[in-house]
């Protein structure tokens, strides 16, 4: 049996719990760290514990999580792949002495407020950016308007997957959406805005002019493992699919490599796996966000991509503090991709999806996730967590990954409850 036991937090969907014990086969056993009081959980629990311990934190103190981990699992190292949960871990990990981000660290990644004042204070460019109270007022809605101007983007300061972000034109939007409930202002950390960063004039890429770094720190030293390209997002910032390795030129490769890697390091990371979102700008590549974990859908698409790696197994090993044999750069032979199809904003219920059964037909087709149903609800203001089905494939070069995207939009056709029938295609609405 493995000598080491790692904790591990992570969100319904963050990963799979199969990769992650996989991953872990051979190199340690897994305490899961999960919060029963969530229905989505609690479901995921009862395969947890087929793959490892579980520990509910739902009614427990950091304090007192802190002494049953100690008691009762004796852990030697600490992952996580929530953002929610990395404040409170890096306090669990200090008091048990164990590898992971310093409480300051942990702010800074999974606070976008903290994050763009800490980047602004050593000289990496940001757009303007303002909090947004909690109890807002015309006073309070002028000020944001004066400071930060329009367009601008309204979001959580904590959480992922788009969820409640908003794209605001004008002053009369902004007092719609930070007065009207059910618009995000119920996010327990609170809002930010922020101006929103104009796309480049010049083409950088065949998909869209966002991507992520994919890195892992360690010791203090930043290394690159790829570069992961976007398809064209959804209505107002919904993502709708990776590309890995993105096709980028090697200028614009190097570029995002050293913005990404100024930004690591202006942040205080010494420690862990980081994916770092990027946009081109009028201005050059500017960061949109950097997150303190693997990203969604990267150890799939560094698989499918060819390269011999395990991306939860460095993770891992990082966590846990094994040496780490890795050859960089990556050798990709194929090209991975994720597809992920939201529903349109107008869309309140999904009324039927046909042809899914088509899909593994075409070739290169790895993989097919149905989230939502016909029947079921849908809410773009949920994010990514309300996509109807998820796609991962590869293609030998981009031009085949486009022809597998075109043969899915014949494929499949999903009708919504406001009457709007139409196959999905890949050019869904992008940002304007």
């Amino acid at each position: 049996m493995p000598a080491d036991r790692l904790i591990i937090s992570c969100d319904y969907g963050s990963q799979s719990v199969y990769a992650l014990k996989e991953a872990a086969r051979d190199l340690c056993d897994i305490v899961w760290l999960v919060d029963l009081s969530e229905p989505e959980m609690a479901q995921m629990a009862r395969l947890m514990t087929r793959m490892g311990t579980v520990m509910d934190v739902a009614e427990l103190s950091d304090r007192q999580a802190v002494e049953a981990l100690r008691q009762g699992a004796q852990p030697t190292g600490i992952l996580c792949l929530n953002d929610r949960a990395m404040i409170p871990l890096a306090d669990i990990a200090g008091e048990l002495g164990l590898e992971f981000h310093s409480p300051v660290v942990a702010g800074n990644l999974s606070d976008k407020l903290l994050q763009r004042r800490t980047l602004r204070a050593a000289g990496i460019p940001t757009p303007e950016f303002q909090p947004v109270p909690t109890e807002v007022n015309q006073p309070d809605i002028d000020r944001l308007a004066s400071k930060v101007g329009f367009p601008a983007v309204l979001k959580p300061r904590q959480g992922c997957g788009s969820r409640n972000t908003f794209m605001v034109q004008d002053q009369a939007e902004l007092t719609r959406l930070v007065t009207m409930p059910g618009s995000g202002q119920q996010e327990k950390a609170g809002m930010i805005l922020e101006g929103y960063l104009p796309r480049a004039e010049r083409t950088v890429s065949r998909f869209d002019p966002i991507v992520s770094v994919e890195s892992f720190i360690s010791a203090g030293e930043v290394h690159h493992f790829a570069i992961t390209g976007r398809l064209p997002f959804a209505d107002p910032f919904r993502e709708t699919g990776l590309v890995l390795p993105s096709d980028l030129s090697p200028d614009d490769a190097y570029a995002v490599g050293e913005t990404v890697a100024a930004a690591i390091i202006a942040l205080d990371v010494v420690h862990g796996c980081l994916h770092t979102e990027v946009k081109f700008t009028t201005d050059g590549p500017r960061i949109i966000e950097v997150n303190g974990r693997v990203g969604g859908g990267i150890p799939q698409l560094v698989r499918l991509a060819g390269a011999d790696v395990s991306i939860l197994g460095v993770a891992m090993k990082l966590a846990l503090g094994a040496p780490l044999s890795i050859e960089l750069p990556f050798q990709y032979s194929r090209i991975g991709w994720q597809r992920t199809v939201p529903p349109p904003v107008s869309a309140r219920r999904i009324n039927t999806i046909a042809g899914l059964d088509r899909l593994m037909s075409i070739p290169g087709i790895d993989q097919i996730t149905v989230n939502r149903n016909a029947g079921e609800a849908v809410d773009w203001r949920h994010g990514l967590s309300d996509y109807v089905y998820q796609v991962y494939g590869s293609g030998g070069d981009y031009e085949e990954v486009e022809r597998q995207q075109a043969m899915m939009d014949e494929a499949v056709t999903v009708s919504y409850e406001d009457d709007r029938v139409g196959r999905v295609r890949t050019s869904l609405a992008e940002i304007p």
